[in-house]
């Protein structure tokens, strides 16, 4: 039975910071960044848990695209994966496993796991992009319960 109050800070850790893909196509023509209008981004997130070892583990991924609406003659492309593996000590509390490969779990815990991901990787992001065409891109605030 999932107890949503175990939930408790001290108990989870992130045990694993992996960036396992970084690719930035900078445009061999001429580009100008301030030309740039939006960003085009698509992005995924998965969750495998892992009860032996008593961790959640995420996979982030995203594809970004420079949008200069036809100023420039060619687009920045990137695409990144992250891999984080959390530690939680009371996981049993919060998760179960309901078989054939399915889990039920707390949602403050999916939350929090989601949250640190995301905000992770924003962070890694703004450093990985910060001296590339795609330097202005910030990864969004988003509301993980809307999703």
């Amino acid at each position: 039975m999932i107890k949503e109050q175990a939930l408790d800070l001290s108990k989870i850790s992130i045990f694993t910071v992996q960036l396992s893909r970084a690719e930035v196509n900078n445009p061999t023509s001429p580009f100008d960044a301030t030309k740039i209008k939006k960003h085009l981004m698509k992005n995924s997130i998965g969750l495998a848990l892992n009860f032996e070892q008593k961790s959640v583990k995420t996979e982030f991924f995203i594809s970004l695209q420079s949008d200069s609406e036809g100023a420039n003659p060619q687009e920045a492309i990137a695409n990144f994966a992250f891999i984080f593996v959390f530690k939680v000590e009371n996981l049993a509390e919060l998760a179960e496993n309901i078989g054939d490969g399915k889990v039920n779990m707390s949602k403050a815990l999916e939350l929090l796991i989601h949250e640190q991901t995301y905000s992770t990787a924003r962070g890694i992001l703004c450093e990985r992009l910060k001296h590339t065409p795609l330097k202005s891109f910030i990864l969004p605030i988003y509301n993980p319960k809307q999703t």
